[in-house]
């Protein structure tokens, strides 16, 4: 198997306006190319050979909202989908327009952003490139984060709509249908926002891949590889 295109540290380094330390980044990413070798190797060359389409989760199987639905409705489909018998119930739910078209999608994470509205000063921190371990802990106090009474968040909650909280993908956030196994979990070890949102070669959205799916054929081969 073939490591994945993944730049080195002294490429990064050039194109970042802050100081970056090199052989930290290169030793962490020899370790994680290295471990992800070995567990590829483990669970067999078909891998590569599978495609995203064969484990996502149809468009037509997900829960979709509109930008002028309210946060609290969201929650209430998330809620009837989670205590229907469909196997694919989950947590987040996709923005579709009038004529159901993607345009976002709502994750936890995005819901947690917007119900504590600090979070936008730690984002644009970040942004910047000051993000230590020390600046992470201290964060919470720092920037107020969580100080507000239970009532309150649950006010501001119950006036947000989807198009306040909604996350729009980058281009990164697509995989296409016939991009293998190997291609989505180098995404999503990177760090990329989840879940992915798979398209057609035509570029229309057709499906969404969760993390957890893709864990659970990993988990599912590794099992027989161990039995084996």
């Amino acid at each position: 198997m073939e490591s994945p295109d993944i730049p080195r540290g002294e490429a990064i380094s050039e194109a970042l306006p802050f100081s970056f330390d090199c052989a930290i980044y290169n030793r962490c990413i020899n370790v994680y190319l290295y471990t992800l070798n070995r567990i590829m190797f483990k669970i067999g060359a078909d891998m590569n050979k599978t495609q995203v389409k064969e484990i996502m989760i149809p468009i037509s199987n997900y829960v979709t909202v509109q930008k002028e639905n309210t946060l609290i409705e969201v929650l209430q489909a998330l809620e009837q989908a989670r205590k229907s018998e469909n196997e694919h119930a989950h947590r987040d739910a996709i923005v579709v327009d009038a004529n159901g078209v993607f345009i976002g999608k709502v994750t936890m994470i995005d819901v947690f952003m917007a119900l504590e509205p600090n979070y936008a000063k730690v984002k644009q921190r970040r942004e910047k490139g000051v993000l230590t371990a020390d600046f992470v802990m201290k964060a919470t106090k720092a920037f107020n984060l969580w100080v507000e009474p239970t009532q309150t968040i649950c006010e501001r909650g119950g006036r947000l709509t989807v198009s306040d909280v909604m996350h729009t993908p980058e281009k990164i956030e697509y995989i296409e249908e016939t991009a293998t196994l190997e291609n989505a979990l180098h995404l999503y070890v990177m760090g990329i926002h989840q879940p992915l949102i798979v398209n057609n070669k035509d570029g229309k959205v057709t499906g969404i891949l969760r993390f957890g799916d893709v864990f659970e054929v990993v988990r599912q081969r590794l099992l027989i590889c161990g039995v084996s």
